[in-house]
């Protein structure tokens, strides 16, 4: 009797026990489909380079600047006449030449909690000023920073100043975060190797940028589906190889500047203004862009896009080896005595043919060329220091006429500025002074500071799943917030 009972029981709690199991495991699975989603949901992002350390205010390079956009926006981004739009602002105003006003909105929160206030912002640019940023020569002219309320503050400059308005684009991060930069964009910092890996997170979308020096290797992980996406330059010979095997790519005209910076300290070769002009004569620009890059990239003659207000146009590029040979015999070198100098580059394969090609052309002056690469952060802390004698590099960005002070000032040499090469003089340091943008160009090119190479256009390949990915031409990842798993 006793048996009967419980197989009955039994009978009864059966069904029930396979319809608890039926929801667990329902559970499971769409619990498993959505941890599926999630990971579906990273992006991973093949570039040449990562930075060392992420604080904008300390960034000397394009990348941080780019990458932090995600992170920490500014208080307004620029627009192709470089008027300010608020973007973490609810409003900018100019009162006056020498007073601009800041509104913030309400209830806007930094990724730790932190609320956004009018003090924190105030806190921000005084920290600018006051550690090693490049970033400094944007507030040269700022007084006083007035608290108006909670959530409004003046900047008082003791005289108007074009460069201000670069500061008020600066990526804002809490000035009192002591980790990672902590910013009110859109992504937060989830994990940082310098130069090696950036993931950035928003809670449904990863964005993972992985460095892959080399074009070639990088081609091969996006092939191999290590890469969903490549990003910024590639040979154009990857790029048609990809395009023959079916991924999407995107080319856009980039405001990049590829130039050759030259050392003018003394003690250095291309101290003498003989030995640059020599060095720019003996170098035939067009022969070396289209060999590198066929038709694809553009010459270049200034820092200044050719649609800016004052953009100053110099004659076509002139390739003359007798009178670098005459210029240099005036500066004492001859076949007996050549001239003797350094070049100085990354171990990227497009900068190794470079440097290799430049080497050839200089020969033929009768120049000694050694050719010195290095990996990416060796090189660059040497640039950084001014140990070169002549280096090849890239700006990004959409510059406006305050990059001459930043770059040629005679008192912006590293860490406050960018004068690499200490190039400049007492002239320079007038014309800038008295904001003479035109002038100041005919003097970097008589003197010859730097020799302008290109504009190379930005380069964005897909995996054949992905689609709506874009491309921005400053060089911006914004446009791959869009992309979309299209199968």
């Amino acid at each position: 009797m006793t048996d009967n009972i419980v197989m009955a029981s039994i009978a009864r709690i059966a069904p029930l026990f396979w319809r608890i199991f039926a929801g667990v495991a329902v559970a499971f699975l769409l619990l498993q489909a959505g941890v599926a989603q999630q990971q579906s949901a990273e992006l991973r992002i093949g570039v040449a380079s990562l930075p060392q350390q992420l604080d904008p205010r300390r960034a000397a390079d394009a990348t941080t600047m780019r990458l932090m956009q995600l992170v920490a926006p500014g208080l307004a981004k620029l627009d192709d006449n470089f008027t300010p739009i608020p973007v973490i602002a609810e409003s900018v105003a100019q009162l006056s030449p020498v007073k601009w006003r800041v509104q913030l909105a309400v209830g806007q929160v930094f990724h730790d909690g932190t609320p956004l206030t009018a003090a924190l912002v105030k806190q921000f640019y005084e920290s600018v000023q006051h550690m090693p940023s490049p970033a400094q020569s944007y507030l040269t002219e700022l007084d006083t920073i007035y608290i108006v309320d909670e959530l409004t503050l003046e900047f008082q400059l003791k005289r108007a100043d074009v460069r201000f308005v670069q500061a008020l684009a600066l990526p804002l991060v809490n000035p009192q975060a002591v980790t990672q930069p902590v910013g009110l964009g859109e992504f937060k910092v989830e994990r940082f190797t310098p130069r090696s890996e950036l993931v950035l997170g928003n809670g449904v979308q990863l964005l993972s940028f992985q460095t892959v020096s080399d074009p070639l290797v990088r081609t091969l992980k996006l092939q191999r589906q290590e890469l969903d996406v490549v990003h910024g330059d590639l040979p154009p010979e990857l790029v048609q190889y990809l395009e023959r095997r079916g991924y999407q790519t995107q080319s856009v005209p980039s405001e990049s500047y590829t130039y050759l910076g030259l050392n003018c300290r003394e003690g250095r070769p291309t101290s003498d203004v003989q030995v640059r002009r020599a060095l720019h004569l003996a170098l035939d620009r067009t022969a070396l862009r289209e060999a590198l890059l066929g038709k694809s990239a553009q010459p270049a003659q200034s820092l200044l896009q050719p649609n800016h207000p004052m953009f100053e146009s110099f004659p076509k590029d002139r390739y003359d080896i007798a009178q670098a040979k005459a210029l240099l015999a005036r500066a004492g070198y001859n076949d007996v005595a050549p001239l003797h100098l350094t070049v100085s580059s990354s171990t990227d394969p497009l900068a190794l043919r470079m440097a290799q090609a430049i080497q050839q052309q200089w020969q033929q002056a009768g120049i000694a060329v050694k050719l010195q690469p290095q990996e990416w952060a060796s090189y660059f802390a040497k640039v950084r220091q001014g140990d070169f004698d002549v280096n090849i590099m890239t700006w990004v960005g959409r510059f406006d006429t305050d990059i001459y002070e930043l770059l040629f000032a005679t008192n912006n040499v590293p860490p406050q500025g960018l004068n690499r090469g200490g190039c400049g003089d007492a002239k320079m340091d007038a014309l800038l002074a008295q904001r003479k943008f035109q002038n100041v160009q005919q003097r970097q090119y008589e003197q010859v500071w730097d020799i302008p190479l290109w504009r190379r256009p930005y380069t964005l390949v897909m995996d054949k799943k992905l689609n709506k990915c874009s491309l921005l031409s400053d060089g911006g990842y914004e446009g791959l917030l869009q992309c979309r798993n299209g199968k």
